[in-house]
């Protein structure tokens, strides 16, 4: 288990933000640097996630940030230089604060102090400045010039990408189970000892459990933000180019409410509440948060009424405070080389269009990547640690027939990027007697001669005697099956297409389609120009395809996405416990599930189905049925497991009536390929299905038939 006599000159444990800018530094020193992360990168579990975050120079009372501030600026810029990206829009910060209140005067005075340019005034010209917003004439503002946007997500995965070619090297999945003082200090994982000269402790949020294991109780307290996007009723008054960051001091009365301008959703303002929930970190989502959001429609409809009153979308992010709201930097008290940073919280490139331009540009084609949103995001189907992949599909054995080599080359990305995509814990298939999915599934997974075994009720309570089901079900258990570790396959095929000499240009939705023998994109910044285009749009394929004369009939469907911890024990370990999807769980819903891998104790099971949406809006509808459904499910089926779910996130399926995939040339224009529908299907066909888009981008003949996939199946008059 130990990592033998190496010992490095500095570990830091979480690969947040914090952790990976304290890396890269120490890389770049030429220190010999671990980055230990206990969950699979990138994830969406603590406080470093998302696009976009405000920074600015100007502290309020706070002289000593924004003497660290101008630091920060400088180097911010030095690693846009080294990473070659843009991490900063420079859209200025409006600061807001009422009668009594101290807030803008205190911005002032430092502003002036510190010579950054600023303007204020008052609320006459804020109506002709900002006509969209609504204060009372009380109000004063002051516009920090340097202040904006910084590209958060992006900001991250240069720190890290930066730290490792500085020499650094990153543990990912891999949480810290103890730490051991001395002058080596030892950090044992659930995997290895690692040893180093001294240790950098940036744990986020996790910061307030483990650090009294090491005597140190500092009074943190990890809270639920709830972030929430807002579009406009009508204009595009709230765009990155023309409006700037803003705080509004003591909205609420005690809290403030910051925003960000339209740049992650096209069209959706970021605004929220500067405050949630008390929380533990391992129970994200077992809180109560609908007063954050009815505070904050009230204050919308207030202050910004240009904005619709519901939000488009909701997301979870958290913050870790200590009660004079500054951050923890030091030493240990009693070991010196033991440093703890916690306290910091502040204010079409899916799998199946990665996997294409993978293709393309591995077969040697001049190949550009458009994608709406700046990369990565978790605004489509695409995002999340794991995927469930399988090689049987019940009586669908088209599918089968693309597994075969869909698993080939998922083995052969694997091999060129140098990571593990694939863990093979094996997938359980079951349903009630009569249903007919175990029986097809089992025909063909004999007919193709996959290693599988299938039982009755009896021995799956001794196989499994955590599940509990009726006498009348059947099983059938795929040994080739297991989890895709889903982001690190998105990036892959984006990191080896790019490394093949493809284009990403992320951040520009696709305004139109121009055909013909050279077809032409046009986006928000730009046209392209292409031989041939692959359209795989996700969910939004619905609602771009009638445009170009292609009505596929897809429904958008929000899928909300349950981690659920065990009473007791660790039955549902990946070592232990395949993925599974069963036909008929009890209400004879489908449920899908993947063990623990994700969170630390916690198993993935989910519904697959819930209410259809625009995706625009994927946070506006009712999904309680949703949720009340998964639980009595758990309770009937999963007894070992608590019946609230501790984590909840969402996702979004796109489907057809038949529940097949969509992948063809448009009716009229052979050099426009449609990808589309993927839903339940997307990541395990991945690989083969870039190959085949590929081939039909280029004018090749697939050796599948697609005849299942033809978009002119939906239509009784042939196109």
């Amino acid at each position: 288990m130990s990592s033998g006599n190496k010992v490095y000159d500095v570990i830091v444990v979480g690969a947040g933000v914090e952790g990976s800018a304290t890396a890269y530094h120490l890389a770049r020193y030429g220190k010999q640097t671990l980055l230990l992360e206990q969950f699979p990168l990138p994830h969406s579990r603590g406080s470093s996630h998302g696009q976009s975050r405000i920074t600015r120079k100007a502290y309020g009372e706070q002289d000593f940030y924004t003497k660290m501030m101008f630091e920060a600026y400088k180097l911010a810029a030095d690693l846009e230089k080294e990473c070659g990206e843009e991490l900063f829009a420079n859209c200025g910060v409006l600061c807001v604060s009422g009668k009594g209140r101290n807030f803008v005067k205190e911005t002032i005075e430092c502003l002036e102090r510190f010579n950054v340019p600023h303007e204020k005034f008052n609320v006459a010209k804020q109506r002709v400045m900002y006509p969209q917003l609504s204060f009372e004439d009380e109000h004063e503002f002051v516009l920090d010039h340097s202040g904006g946007v910084l590209r958060a997500d992006k900001m991250l995965v240069a720190f890290q990408n930066q730290f490792k070619k500085f020499g650094g090297m990153i543990k990912d999945g891999e949480p810290m189970i103890d730490l051991y003082p001395g002058s080596i200090v030892s950090i044992k994982t659930n995997k290895n000892i690692y040893k180093a000269k001294s240790v950098v402790l940036a744990l986020g949020p996790w910061a307030a459990k483990f650090l009294p294991r090491i005597g140190v109780n500092i009074p943190l307290q990890p809270m639920k933000i709830t972030v929430l996007y807002w579009k406009e009723k009508n204009g595009s008054t709230y765009d990155v180019s023309k409006f700037p960051c803003i705080i509004v001091d003591g909205a609420t009365g005690q809290n403030d409410i910051y925003g960000l301008p339209a740049y992650e959703y096209p069209g959706l303002v970021k605004i929220c509440l500067h405050h949630g929930p008390d929380i533990d970190a391992d129970n994200r989502d077992g809180v109560d948060n609908e007063w954050v959001i009815k505070t904050m429609k009230y204050m919308v409809s207030k202050h910004f009424p240009t904005l619709e009153q519901e939000p488009s979308v909701v997301e979870t992010c958290i913050y870790t405070n200590t009660p004079d709201h500054n951050f923890v930097i030091d030493t240990h008290p009693s070991w010196k080389n033991v440093v703890i940073a916690a306290g910091f919280s502040v204010v079409g490139a899916g799998i199946e269009g990665s996997s294409t331009a993978y293709h393309l540009a591995k077969s040697g084609k001049s190949t550009l990547l458009v994608e709406q949103f700046p990369l990565p995001h978790s605004r489509g189907s695409s995002h999340g640690q794991s995927r469930i992949t399988r090689k049987a599909y019940g009586e669908k054995e088209y599918y089968t027939k693309m597994m075969g080599e869909s698993f080939k080359l998922t083995e052969e990305l694997e091999r060129e990027s140098g990571q593990e995509l694939f863990v093979n814990c094996g997938f359980l298939a079951f349903s009630a007697k009569g249903d007919g999915f175990v029986k097809e599934t089992e025909k063909y997974l004999k007919k193709y001669n996959v290693a599988h075994e299938t039982f009755g009720v009896a021995k799956q309570r001794i196989k499994y005697p955590q599940l509990s089901f009726e006498e009348g079900y059947e099983f059938v258990f795929d040994e080739s099956g297991g989890m895709l570790r889903a982001d690190k396959m998105l990036g892959a095929f984006q990191n080896q297409f790019k490394k093949f000499g493809g284009i990403i240009k992320d951040g520009e939705p696709m305004i139109d389609l121009y055909p013909g023998s050279i077809v032409s994109i046009k986006t928000n910044k730009n046209i392209y120009k292409a031989k041939s285009v692959v359209l795989a749009l996700g969910p939004w394929a619905a609602k771009f395809l009638p445009r170009i004369g292609v009505n596929i009939p897809l429904q958008p469907m929000k899928i909300t996405v349950c981690y659920w911890k065990e009473k007791g024990g660790s039955s549902y370990e990946v070592s232990k416990f395949p993925c599974f999807l069963s036909e008929s769980a009890v209400g004879k819903y489908h449920i899908y599930g993947l063990p623990v891998d994700e969170y630390p104790g916690l198993v993935k099971i989910c519904l697959h189905v819930g209410p259809t949406i625009d995706p625009d809006n994927r946070d506006g509808v009712d999904n309680e049925w949703v949720l009340q459904t998964i639980k009595y499910i758990i309770s009937t089926h999963f007894p070992t497991l608590e019946k609230e779910p501790s984590i909840v996130e969402s996702c979004i399926y796109t489907n057809t009536p038949d529940y097949d995939i969509v992948l063809d040339r448009h009716p009229a224009w052979n050099n426009v390929i449609i990808a589309a529908g993927f839903s339940g299907h997307g990541f395990k066909l991945s690989p083969i299905v870039g190959k085949i888009a590929s081939q039909l981008a280029t004018g090749q003949t697939p050796a599948y038939d697609l005849t299942p996939f033809k978009i002119n199946r939906f239509f009784k008059n042939k196109l």
